[in-house]
């Protein structure tokens, strides 16, 4: 009985020794975490405002991350298994929708709409042109606005098809090795997830933006943006329960927010909403290159290393880009642009397509069944090219779109914050390019007019042209907490008012 005792005292000792051993552990690499995104956050700022320069928030936080990894080495706090194996469903469920969400809630939808077939045309069989995306983002340049609309409407939208390519591809490797080669085709695996997931997005907006409509929740502004931060991961999480994809959903979810439902969202909660959520994905995005820096650390001695595979794959990877860019700017040219994509745009997108935090995140998700020296080189190989287009894409693009005219060296003023809060809600930067025909005009007219008499009249939308008001009408205080905020009905114009800050 003694002995038992014993026994049972020295293994309970060496359990709380091991969890007070691991709580440590989880504690040092949070405040090390902490402290990583607050400084990737203050390189924002600095990139954002001309101080920092040659330089990208993505770089940024790459190279803080993989300071992070150094110390984490040297302390010994740095786990490789534990490491890779904290990532992939966090990554995907947690931080993907937050970033894809806010790509397609602040898109210039008639930007969008008028190259929608560019776009879709370099979506689809081009790349990620996350490079000259950072670029165009901060207030050292004012892009070229043909650039501007192809490069932000392929970066957003590529986003969603690479991740329904890569699972529709992956499901259809694995199932196929089970049914000796009976699964579905991955193409048209491809066609009904996208087709499924954009019909269940565009319907969850539609539901949301009702449902806002309806309600009077935009007298608590707190809730206003709480319900759309919820549907967001109702949305995303439904679609995969349902075998669709729910990043393909939440791209067009968050269209479908962003054209009819931020219209009924009270004025300070237009703002705040499109605040909220940029700073959501940028937070995300910030993780995924901090943690991107921390695992290229991690891997130096103790992953494998394919050499010739990382640099055969980055000259295929540049070599694939002009092939798509070049041709189907051809193609864009003689079809359906009258104002066509000039050869500096198409040098600029071609050396623009790398790929970023997608491709990362994607990795993450491969199997474990591909065995261990089969993972460490694709861990390593996605890593390294990311590193490298990152590191050395970012300023090699600056340089060139400069010298090409894509990009002109602007000052910052406090007038560009006014105009990157409000440029998503305000009217589109000009018809880049298509020649319309009276089909196309009727269509077109059509479409605004069976929008504006129908459909806005259940979900929301901008008030008619004529009209005066262009935010909602309120006639009583709102409850968020600081200001209060009202409508002056007789000067037509908003009225903020200081009051006491309660609970």
């Amino acid at each position: 009985m003694k002995a038992a005792t014993l026994r049972l005292t020295v293994y309970m000792s060496f359990v709380d020794d091991n969890a007070a051993t691991y709580e440590s552990l989880v504690s040092g690499n949070s405040v090390l975490f902490s402290i990583g995104l607050l400084i990737a956050f203050i390189s924002g700022y600095l990139v954002n405002t001309g101080k920092v320069r040659h330089i990208s928030e993505s770089t940024a936080s790459v190279i803080i991350g993989f300071t992070i990894g150094i110390i984490m080495r040297l302390l010994g706090t740095g786990d490789r298994q534990a490491m890779l194996s904290i990532s992939a469903e966090l990554f995907y469920f947690a931080l993907l929708p937050p970033i894809i969400f806010e790509a397609s809630f602040s898109l210039n939808m008639e930007m969008f709409m008028n190259n929608l077939t560019s776009i879709l045309t370099f979506a689809f069989i081009g790349t990620d042109p996350v490079a000259v995306l950072a670029l165009m983002g901060g207030t050292k340049y004012r892009p070229n606005r043909t650039l501007h609309s192809l490069v932000f409407g392929e970066s957003v939208l590529n986003d969603a098809v690479a991740i329904v390519l890569f699972v529709s591809h992956q499901q259809a490797y694995f199932s196929g090795a089970a049914d000796g080669g009976k699964s579905m085709n991955p193409l048209f695996h491809f066609l009904i997830v996208t087709l499924g997931s954009i019909i269940f997005g565009v319907m969850s907006g539609a539901l949301v933006s009702a449902t806002y409509r309806k309600s009077s929740v935009w007298k608590f502004p707190k809730y206003e943006i709480g319900g759309m931060f919820l549907s967001i991961y109702i949305t995303f999480s439904l679609s995969e329960l349902l075998g669709l994809s729910g990043i393909m959903a939440i791209f067009f979810f968050g269209l479908m927010l962003a054209r009819y439902n931020l219209h009924n969202l009270s004025q300070p909660s237009q703002v705040a909403s499109k605040l909220v959520f940029k700073t959501l994905a940028f937070f995300s995005e910030s993780l995924v290159f901090l943690y991107l820096g921390i695992v290229a650390c991690m891997s130096i001695g103790e992953y494998r290393w394919n050499v010739g595979l990382i640099v055969f794959t980055l000259a295929l990877i540049v070599f694939a880009r002009a092939c798509n860019v070049y041709p189907l700017s051809w193609l864009l040219n003689h079809l359906t642009r009258y104002q066509p994509i000039t050869i500096n745009t198409q040098i600029v997108l071609w050396l623009a397509g790398i790929r970023g935090a997608i491709a990362f995140v994607l990795m993450l998700r491969m199997p474990t069944r591909l065995g261990d020296e089969t993972r460490d080189v694709l861990v390593t190989t996605t890593i390294s090219i990311i590193v490298v287009t990152t590191l050395l894409g970012g300023p090699l693009v600056e340089h060139i779109a400069v010298t090409l005219g894509e990009l002109r060296p602007t000052q910052p003023s406090e007038d560009r914050l006014k105009q990157n809060l409000h440029s998503d809600m305000a009217s589109g930067i000009g018809r880049a390019g298509y020649l319309p025909t009276e089909l196309s005009e009727r269509l077109n007219d059509a479409l605004e007019y069976v929008d504006r008499k129908y459909i806005q009249q259940y979900l929301g939308g901008p008030p008619p042209p004529q009209h005066e008001p262009t935010e909602r009408l309120i006639e009583e205080p709102l409850d968020i907490g600081i200001d209060t905020y009202y409508r002056d009905n007789d000067a037509k114009r908003l009225m903020i008012a200081r009051s006491v800050v309660f609970e």
